[in-house]
């Protein structure tokens, strides 16, 4: 696939606000800069993807940034990976794309960063039993993430089926 210079921009804009390789967010692990690649949905609409969640059977999860400014989950699967080199060369279904995460890259980082931190501000679940408030912070953590989040880019928790608005939901409820 031709880079243009659209993608181009796009890619330096991503690579500048990356996290560390091999940064996980929920079942998502971030690729490095040298690892980026890209595709295109609908043979039209270059995207570069950031992290992935591999299944194991050629399926999986990704998380890609449209060359255009939307973060997106889209689902692949095993036929769109038959071929031995799919990479830099997937073109995805329309209905691949299975949640918009953000309007743009830039926002999406910010809310992961907050909502990193806030994972970093609780007790891991297993030592929860000896916090006697630990239900009350998960959902005030929840609460002040969603808030954050809407002053950031409200269309990264409008639908509540949304990465942001399942990996909040599951913090809320305990469920890390």
């Amino acid at each position: 696939m031709e880079i243009t210079k659209i993608m181009q921009e796009t890619i330096q804009v991503i690579k500048a606000q990356l996290p560390k390789p091999g940064t996980q967010l929920g079942c998502y692990t971030f690729l490095g800069p040298e690892d980026l690649w890209t595709g295109t949905v609908a043979s039209q609409r270059p995207f570069v993807v950031v992290a992935e969640d591999n299944w194991g059977d050629g399926g999986g999860l990704l998380i890609i940034v449209m060359a255009d400014g939307p973060v997106h989950v889209a689902e692949l699967t095993g036929d769109e990976v038959a071929e031995p080199d799919y990479r830099n060369a997937l073109d995805l279904k329309q209905d691949s794309l299975i949640d918009c995460c953000a309007a743009d890259f830039i926002k999406f980082m910010e809310i992961m960063k907050l909502y990193l931190a806030a994972l970093e501000t609780i007790s891991h679940p297993e030592f929860a039993f000896d916090d006697e408030d630990y239900e009350e912070k998960c959902a005030k953590l929840e609460k002040t993430l969603r808030q954050q989040a809407a002053k950031i880019d409200p269309t990264a928790i409008e639908d509540t089926e949304s990465l942001w608005s399942t990996l909040m939901e599951e913090l809320g409820a305990e469920m890390l």
